[in-house]
């Protein structure tokens, strides 16, 4: 009987040892992740783009500057871009006011489309998430109607705006 009750023992205490050494215990965290709306639009030559206007059929037939203007964007959302002039007119010294109407653009390759003024195009609708970039072309054709000048100018806005 002893060697029962010490055998039970025995076993008692390898069992008890062994469900000690299986036990677990568990513990849980949470974590929170925000992604907001990122966006970013790069405009590589933003100084002066030059159109020098030498003879009458460069004044009634434009003059173009392909790759004038490389964007690029990043993204995580579904963006479309769009362009307009800061103003209806040049700034200049000149009589006349010079329209922004007579920029023409487009994506390098493309057809020209004229700005509206102030008015935003959208021209680069449903960019992808992600990067990417494009060159735009621009063709400004004043013809004869305004006095010369040196120092007419003006502003180009592009926006990227999600979708």
């Amino acid at each position: 009987m002893k060697k029962i009750l010490f055998l039970s023992a025995i076993c008692a205490f390898f069992v008890l040892k062994s469900n000690t050494a299986t036990a677990q215990v568990t513990a849980n965290s949470n974590i929170a992740v925000k992604i907001n709306a990122i966006t970013e639009l790069v405009a590589d030559n933003t100084a002066l783009v030059p159109f020098d206007f030498t003879t009458t059929s460069e004044l009634e037939n434009g003059i173009t500057q392909t790759s004038a203007v490389n964007l690029a964007y990043k993204s995580n959302k579904i963006t479309k871009i769009s362009i307009h002039a800061s103003t209806a007119n040049f700034s200049g010294t000149s009589g006349t006011p010079m329209p922004s109407t007579v920029i023409q653009f487009r994506k390098t390759g493309g057809i020209f489309a004229a700005l509206t003024g102030t008015t935003p195009i959208d021209f680069s609708t449903s960019q992808p998430r992600g990067t990417g970039n494009f060159n735009l072309d621009y063709k400004v054709v004043p013809g004869l109607t305004y006095d010369p000048a040196i120092d007419y100018a003006i502003t180009v806005v592009y926006t990227l705006s999600v979708q």
